[in-house]
């Protein structure tokens, strides 16, 4: 009985962690879909500007917030790392992937799409995988983009 017990937390356990996964995927891409309209209606400049603020319409409880690169790999709003509003082309996870590059690519050859990679949780010393939603701003070379810890 005490096995069946455990049994069914460690399930309950697994189900909520995945509930939550889902939850916060579904959040960040509604979080860079609602951007790519922002720019479309406001304009790049106001837009950056806007995706740049902390305590701004694109940020959601949990973690989640949006920034924004040029194709070319130049960080042009990020609400929390200033040392990202640089060129970053050759950024990369602690595996070797190049996690900017693959941003990318994502917005030039399919408009939009999820990219997975090893990054460092605010204040933790251990990569963990993020996953993060990128969308190309149409008309602009520009990709926005939100991301989440898988844990």
């Amino acid at each position: 009985m005490k096995t069946l017990v455990l049994v069914l937390f460690a399930v309950l356990f697994v189900i909520g962690s995945v509930s939550a996964s889902a939850d916060q995927q579904t959040d960040a891409k509604q979080l860079v879909e609602k951007a790519v309209q922002f720019f479309s209606e406001k304009g790049r400049d106001y837009a950056l500007k806007v995706v740049g603020t902390q305590n701004g319409p694109f940020r959601k409880d949990g973690g989640l917030y949006v920034f924004a690169f040029s194709l070319d790999g130049t960080g042009l709003a990020h609400p929390y790392n200033p040392n990202l509003l640089s060129p970053q082309w050759n950024l990369q996870d602690t595996k070797g992937k190049y996690i900017i590059q693959d941003f990318v690519s994502i917005a030039k050859d399919q408009g939009s799409g999820w990219s997975d990679y090893y990054w460092n949780k605010p204040g933790e010393t251990k990569p963990v995988l993020k996953k993060t939603y990128i969308m190309r701003v149409p008309g602009e070379e520009i990709l926005v983009g939100c991301g989440y810890y898988v844990e």
